[in-house]
């Protein structure tokens, strides 16, 4: 293969203007340009040469006629030297071989004398030598031409290149200005030029709009009027690094003054123009409005660190405060407090309420608190319905405080027109050296708030380390609670209820009982308390109803009427959507006739979510489930909720019956409720009767029912079921005032 076509031969100089005469003589005779007109107008004529000369030397018109060959070696001339002036030397030179090459053959077959044939030879070999001379001048000038064309058109791209690069630059530039022009005008940030004296030159609409003025305006003053005066020498230090050359470019922050007297947060960027001379010129600003971040930042500090409804601190700032001042105590000495308060059954607040008055509570107490709160000192929302006191470097009595602290629920609060009582407990622990951390700080103020409430609502505990060992019992009995549940170790007890118009047994209470392994009997106030604290109380509930009612299903009638059966309702069972199915199963699993089964809730209970009472009531209703309320005067008083929840039977709490003996007021309170009561055509139940005192009054007041110590304790379901029917003497003279089950018995067995 050869090479390909526009790629060059070793032996090829690689410019035009490298080659030589017999390097253009080689490349025209190895590539004739045969498709070249003029080319074959010189083989013509050259034909026309070698013609003449045949006729001149052959034939009859060189009789006539006598040329000299040389003459007609001479016509070569012509086509030579225009085979030169169209080909240069490659034309020249071809014309004149191809000339001899045609007169040679001819001269050699003819006879002509020795003069005659030095003369023809040296025709020839003049013409060859001519056209050599004439081919090369012709190349010589026809490439100096070239060379000239090449160069003027060299010159001319130059310039006309030159001259699209500096069109193409000025467009460029007036671009540029134009985009400067359009982005400092049309730039979000504030931009301004200043001179070396730090006065305006240009500024652009976005600082107008910050400053609030035009640009007609501003033109001439400096940016420190418009800068707060506290950060007026911030800038001045700024202006004055980058005149003397310390920094070429400065970043800060600082405060802008708007014309209407806001104040605006803006970052600074300022950088230096320098003269020929190295001396400042122009400064350059931008200044990004950061108001609105600023503001949005601090907005989101605010919500990590602080509780949106009350904007007190929360967890997160109180621990940060509380490792602070563990730290300084640790340090310096001293001792600190952390004070835990929990107000007093707010949820039933929520439940009676809802929960926007109960928002509005927590907001009204914590605005109270936070009127005794040292500067010092810090108040958190923990969470719910708890706060957290964090006294640091406490100097006085941990009491003192806790009285402070306790004084602002004395008055009532008035919440969407409602007034509520309100009681607060709190638990405190006190720390003088950094011995806990912070998760077993806030875990032992639980503990002795937990205390607080047991012993009596609306107090104050000090934390104890026996405290943690009672706390550590309580849930080491709640799990084995927990595992108890399915086995023997809990049953159910049953109280008569008695009917005191004729003495006759109607119906039972059922109440759990619980046997621990280890311990033994469990008082039903510890392990139901802390079950209502878990969602253990669900699970006891369903198996206190799935037992009361397949031991009532196993009673005799008395007189034509079986005794019912009542059984307690935690306020979490109450709620539980469960409960209907639960209660229904348990009547079909146990034969029961639903008139016999009484459901017991207190008065916070019933009051808790109107929607979900008024569901489990429609549906008890219809199925003859009836409803007893529970504790009755003892919660937040409803009598207006009465006609809507219309419980077949009320419970007057025993405190009510105890201290009517002696109180009078107490006692008209008493009577008021059960004459109520009784209009509203309610059955009267009257708890925690134990003397006959008691019997009397209550029978006077018009109790329908009654229950307590002098008729019988509970008693297990064995003794129930072997000794039905049961009933009592008008004057029980023999029964003493607190006879337990086998006295009753007995007593029940002689009749």
């Amino acid at each position: 293969m050869g090479p390909t076509a526009g790629a060059s031969t070793p032996s090829e100089p690689r410019d035009a203007s490298e080659r030589g005469p017999v390097h253009d003589l080689v490349i025209n005779l190895a590539h004739p340009p045969l498709a070249a007109g003029r080319f074959w107008a010189v083989q013509a004529m050259i034909v026309a040469v070698f013609a003449v000369h045949i006729v001149t030397t052959v034939g009859p018109v060189h009789q006539v006629v006598s040329v000299p060959d040389s003459t007609t070696d001479l016509l070569l001339f012509i086509p030579i030297v225009y085979g030169g002036a169209v080909f240069g030397l490659a034309g020249s030179l071809g014309a004149a071989l191809t000339g001899i090459a045609l007169t040679v053959p001819m001269e050699l077959v003819m006879h002509h004398r020795a003069v005659e044939v030095w003369e023809e030879w040296a025709v020839l070999i003049t013409t060859l030598i001519v056209a050599i001379q004439v081919g090369h001048q012709y190349e010589v000038e026809r490439r100096h031409r070239k060379l000239l064309r090449q160069a003027e058109r060299t010159k001319i791209e130059s310039e006309l290149r030159a001259l699209v690069v500096e069109s193409e630059s000025k467009k460029r530039l007036a671009r540029s200005d134009e985009l400067f022009h359009d982005a400092f005008e049309s730039n979000t940030s504030g931009m301004f030029l200043t001179d070396r004296y730090g006065r305006l030159k240009s500024v652009n609409r976005s600082f107008c709009e910050m400053v609030g003025g035009v640009d007609d305006d501003l033109i001439g003053r400096t940016p420190l009027e418009f800068t707060h005066p506290d950060d007026v020498s911030l800038a001045l230090e700024q202006y004055r690094r980058l005149s003397t050359g310390d920094v070429a470019r400065v970043r800060y922050s600082t405060r802008y003054l708007h014309d209407d007297g806001r104040v605006l947060f803006g970052e600074v960027s300022i950088a230096c123009i320098t003269d020929d001379n190295g001396a400042p010129d122009t400064f350059v600003v931008s200044v990004r409005d950061v108001t609105e971040e600023r503001a949005l930042i601090a907005e989101l500090e605010h919500q990590a660190l602080y509780d949106p409804l009350t904007s007190l601190a929360n967890r997160t700032l109180f621990e940060d405060r509380l490792s602070r001042a563990r730290a300084y105590v640790a340090r310096d000495g001293g001792s600190n407090a952390v004070f835990l308060l929990d107000l007093d059954d707010f949820k039933y607040v929520n439940d009676t309420f809802g929960h926007g008055v109960g928002d509005e509570l927590l907001v009204e107490f914590a605005r109270r608190m936070e009127r005794v709160t040292r500067a010092s000192d810090t108040l958190c929302r923990f969470g719910g319905d708890e706060f957290l006191y964090l006294a640091q470097g406490l100097t006085g009595s941990y009491q003192e405080i806790a009285h402070r602290l306790l004084s602002v629920v004395s008055e009532p609060f008035n919440v969407a027109g409602t007034n509520l009582e309100q009681r607060v407990s709190i638990g405190v622990v006190v720390t003088a050296v950094d011995s806990m951390d912070n998760d077993e700080l806030l875990r032992n103020a639980d503990t002795a708030l937990y205390e607080a409430k047991r012993r009596n609502k609306g107090g104050v505990v000090l934390f104890t380390n026996d405290m943690y060992d009672r706390a550590s019992r309580r849930f080491e009995l709640l799990r084995d609670l927990r595992a108890a549940v399915g086995t023997d170790q809990l049953t159910m007890a049953y109280q008569p209820l008695v009917d005191l118009t004729n003495d006759h047994v109607v119906g039972f209470e059922s109440l759990m009982r619980w046997r621990h392994p280890l311990h033994g009997a469990v008082a039903p106030d510890d392990f139901i308390a802390l079950a209502e604290q878990s969602d253990l109380i669900i699970s006891l509930g369903e198996f206190a109803v799935r037992e009361a009612t397949m031991e009532a299903a196993a009673w005799g009638a008395f007189e034509g009427r079986p005794p019912f059966v009542s059984v307690n309702l935690s306020t979490n069972q109450f709620r539980d959507p469960a409960l209907l199915a639960m209660v229904d199963d348990a009547l079909a699993r146990s034969g029961l006739a639903p008139n016999r089964l009484v459901l017991e809730i207190t008065e916070r209970a019933a009051l808790a979510d109107t929607a979900q009472v008024a569901t489990v009531l429609t549906h008890f209703e219809r199925s003859g489930v009836r409803l007893a309320l529970d504790d009755f005067g003892t919660g937040y008083s409803s009598l207006s909720h009465l006609t809507r929840l219309h419980p077949h039977i009320i419970k007057i709490d025993r405190s009510f019956i105890v201290a009517a003996e002696d109180d009078v007021a107490r006692r008209a309170l008493l009577e008021a409720m059960v004459s109520l009561c009784r209009r509203l055509d309610f059955t009267v139940l009257a708890e925690g009767i134990e003397t006959e005192g008691q019997l009397r009054y209550v029978k006077e007041l018009g109790c329908e029912l009654g229950q307590g110590y002098l008729f019988a304790p509970a008693m297990p379901a064995r003794e129930v079921r072997q000794h039905l029917p049961l009933s009592y003497p008008r004057s029980p003279a023999t029964v003493t005032s607190t006879p337990d089950s086998s006295q009753l018995i007995e007593y029940v067995a002689r009749r």
